[in-house]
Order: structure tokens, then C-alpha cells, then sequence
């Protein structure tokens, strides 16, 4: 990678360097030069990033809104989303905008102070949102494995004491180019300011100490992590609820006592013993009337317990694929940037290396867009409450005639009806688990007015 250490010259020196050129003390691209750099590359990577930027700038911002005007989402699992969407929309405000610019004009024309001050930036938010990430991982492992742990010691005074210790060292990283070690640099390929990847001596050192605390670390604790939620969460899809018997013993009596409409069945043991099957009055596991009958039921519980299976492993799928998601995120967009950055510290630049910068450099901008939408939008409560918002917005604006809407809008409110004040990763899997995990985790007063109805 052509790293050249920006420094403002007087404007009655013109100087060519192999892929740019420096006039007048503006830094340009030499675009006669195909070292993957060109200018249709530079125009395709402008369009991509500006829709970047929108969805970051959009999906953020509603996020944001979202959970701060709404009290039941006042949580302290949602205080580290707000510090994620935070930190991203910062990001998309005072970053991307110049790599922007600096993809059109084909220069960095602000100025050396400028450079440094963007290259701070760019780092400080990237490294407080990889943070972030990382200890959102951690709270959830403690909220779903270990909950009594994460009640005892996750309190508001803790939250915000790893949110600042997130931002102090994601500070002290980012002020280390500044004060010698390593250096802000315009990077041609990344079409931004950034620490020099090729630095010798101790810039060296820091490209690999950067690669390893803010990816390769967190990398691992994440994978850790989720892994022991995605066993959690096995674990309770195995754990099946006790189904009724569907077929009454041969020769039991027709008479059997009765308590608040379900049969008291008694049955006998090899072993002498007697226990006593409580069946539903709705017939479910009621005495079969003939043998025909009995047949029916038994292959109607078989086609029931098929049909189950299949749902099990389908929605079983779901809550792998979502765990897939949440962690495919983090690895796809900052794994090869880091992975490539490290190669080139330790062993040089070579020419596929430098026509992959530049698209690696893209695919990270990418994690300050999709980070709301996984750790944000996959909250149904959030997602509730940015359906409603959007609703309320549209017919404010467009006169909408409020019928349709209140209706619309009465149907969220009754689909919300039920569920926890907040829906923490843990139901989240659940209700993508099997339909036993569903029903062990439905709203308490939604099952007892269910056995209520049976009883009648």
C-alpha cells in the first residue's frame, strides 16, 4: 500500500509519486495508473457507500428514537444497543462524509490537521463499536446462563462503567498515532485518513496490537459467548412438557372419579404401585369409547406428534440462523480488514493485497449500517414501537384518514398484549425455538386463562 505521511507543501512545488500525485498540496489520484484505484472502481465504491450511508444514518436514528421515547424499553440490555447506535450514527455524521468527498473529488484537500483529526475519529468509533459489540455478547451470555449473577451485579452503576471504560480506551487507542505511535496517514486505497498499515518499527507493533485487542479478541469471546447461549437454548428446546396419555388402559372402568371437569384416571404399576393420569374433560386424553375410536385417536396423535417434529427442527433452524446472523456480522465485516491489515504489517503489501484495501475498507464501513438492524430492528418491542412511530409519522404528514390506521394501529397494540416489557435475546430465541420453549415462556396469565376455558 502506497502510504504517503500527508504534509501541506508550498503551493510552487509539484510532485509525482508512483499512483499520485501531490500538487499544490492537494493529494490526487493518479487514475491513468490501474492499480486498483480506477476511477470506475472509485465511482462504484462512491454509489455504494452513499447507500451505506442513508440506511446508516436511518436505521440508527430510528433506533435511537425509538428506545428513548418509549419508557419500557428504558433497560439496562438496551443501554448498550443505545451506546452501539450511538457510537455508529457518530460515525456516519463525522466520518463518512469526508470519505465521501474524498471519493468524488479525488483528493484529500482539507489539510493535514484535518486528516489527523478525521483519522482519530474513524478509529474512535470504529474501536467503541467493536467494543460495544463484544460486551453485548457478554451481558447476554450472563443474562440467559447465568442469571443470577447478571441480577446481582448488572446495575445501572455498572453499565455505565463499562460504556465509559469502552470510550477511555477506545480514546487512548485512537490518541496513539497522534503521540508517535504510528501516524495518521491518507490512505489512496481506503480513500480516507487512517494509521499507516506498513509503519515500521513501532507503527508496526501497533497495527498488530490494534488487530488483536479490537478483532481477534473479541472475535473469540463472541464466538464463546453466543456459542453457550446456542447450547442454552438446545438445551431448553429439548426439555419437551409431559404430554397426556392418549388411550386409556384396557378394562378400565367407565365410572372414574371426576374433580373440576378432568377425569382422575388410576392406573397400576408392575410394580404394585398406583398412580393417578389426570386427563382434560375436552377429550384430549379422555377414555376411548370403542376400539375404532381409539384407533383414530392414536393415529391422530401420531400424525400430531410428526407434524410437531418437523415444526421442532424448522423453528429450531430459525434460532440457529439468527445466532448465525448476529455473529456472521461481526466476523464477515471486520474480519478480512483486520486479517489483511495484520498480513501487511508483518508481511508486506502485495499486489492482490492492494486491489482487496480498498473493498475491505467498504465491507467495514458496512457494520455501522447492519448494527441496528441486528441488534436493534430483531427486538420485536423495537420493532413494535418504529411500526407504530412510522404509522403515527405517515399520517401526520400525508392527512391519512384515521380509520384504517387506528385499526391497524389497535391490532399492534393487541399483538404486543402478552408479552414481557421487554423481550431480552433469550425470549427472542425462544419464540424462534420450539413450541414447548414458546409456550414455557408465554405471559403466565395467557396460560391460566387457557386452562380456565378447558375446565368449562
Amino acid at each position: 500500500m502506497e502510504a504517503v505521511n500527508h504534509t501541506v507543501l508550498p503551493p510552487d512545488v509539484n510532485t509525482s509519486l508512483p499512483f499520485l500525485n501531490v500538487t499544490n498540496g492537494n493529494v490526487t489520484y493518479d487514475t491513468s495508473v490501474d492499480d486498483g484505484a480506477s476511477s470506475a472502481w472509485l465511482i462504484f465504491q462512491l454509489v455504494a457507500m452513499i447507500i451505506v450511508e442513508v440506511v446508516a444514518l436511518f436505521s440508527n436514528v430510528s433506533v435511537l428514537i425509538v428506545v428513548i421515547k418509549t419508557p419500557t424499553l428504558h433497560t439496562l440490555t438496551l443501554l448498550f444497543v443505545l451506546n452501539l447506535c450511538t457510537t455508529d450514527l457518530l460515525h456516519s455524521l463525522f466520518v463518512t462524509p469526508f470519505f465521501l468527498a474524498s471519493s468524488g473529488q479525488g483528493a484529500w484537500t482539507y489539510g493535514e490537521v484535518a486528516c489527523d483529526v478525521t483519522g482519530f475519529l474513524d478509529s474512535l468509533f470504529a474501536y467503541s463499536s467493536i467494543a460495544t459489540v463484544c460486551v453485548i455478547s457478554v451481558e447476554r451470555y450472563y443474562s440467559i446462563v447465568r442469571p443470577m449473577v447478571h441480577a446481582a451485579h448488572m446495575t445501572l452503576v455498572t453499565a455505565l462503567s463499562v460504556i465509559a471504560f469502552i470510550w477511555v480506551q477506545a480514546i487512548c487507542f485512537a490518541v496513539a498515532p497522534l503521540v508517535g505511535w504510528n501516524h495518521y496517514v491518507f490512505d489512496l486505497r481506503q480513500v480516507q485518513c487512517t494509521y499507516d498499515w506498513i509503519a515500521e518499527g513501532a507503527g508496526k507493533s501497533y497495527v498488530i496490537v490494534i488487530s488483536c485487542w479490537y478483532f481477534y479478541i473479541p472475535a473469540c469471546i463472541v464466538l464463546a459467548m453466543y456459542s453457550c447461549i446456542y447450547s442454552a437454548a438446545m438445551k431448553a428446546s429439548r426439555q419437551v412438557l409431559p404430554q397426556p396419555s392418549p388411550l386409556m388402559p384396557e378394562g378400565q372402568p367407565a365410572s372414574s372419579p371426576v374433580l373440576n371437569g378432568n377425569t382422575k384416571v388410576p392406573m397400576d404399576l408392575t410394580n404394585g404401585q398406583k398412580i393417578f393420569v389426570i386427563t382434560t374433560a375436552d377429550g384430549e386424553a379422555g377414555p376411548s369409547t370403542s376400539d375404532d375410536g381409539g384407533r383414530r385417536k392414536s393415529a391422530t396423535n401420531k400424525q400430531d406428534q410428526t407434524q410437531k417434529t418437523h415444526t421442532q427442527v424448522s423453528e429450531s433452524l430459525k434460532a440457529t440462523k439468527t445466532l448465525m446472523l448476529v455473529v456472521g456480522v461481526f466476523l464477515l465485516t471486520w474480519g478480512p480488514y483486520f486479517t489483511v491489515s495484520t498480513i501487511v504489517a508483518v508481511l508486506g503489501m502485495s499486489p492482490r493485497l492492494k486491489q482487496a484495501i480498498g473493498p475491505l475498507k467498504c465491507l467495514a464501513h458496512t457494520s455501522f449500517a447492519i448494527n441496528a438492524f441486528v441488534y436493534g430492528w430483531l427486538n420485536r418491542q423495537v420493532r413494535l414501537e418504529l411500526m407504530r412511530t412510522l404509522r403515527h409519522s405517515y399520517r401526520f404528514i400525508c392527512h391519512q384518514d384515521a380509520e384504517g390506521s387506528d385499526i391497524e394501529l389497535r391490532a399492534m397494540d393487541e399483538d404486543s398484549k402478552g408479552l414481557p416489557p421487554v423481550e431480552n435475546f433469550y425470549q427472542f430465541l425462544e419464540r424462534t425455538a420450539t413450541p414447548d420453549c414458546r409456550a414455557a415462556s408465554r405471559n403466565p396469565k395467557e396460560v391460566k386463562s387457557e386452562r380456565e376455558n378447558k375446565t368449562l
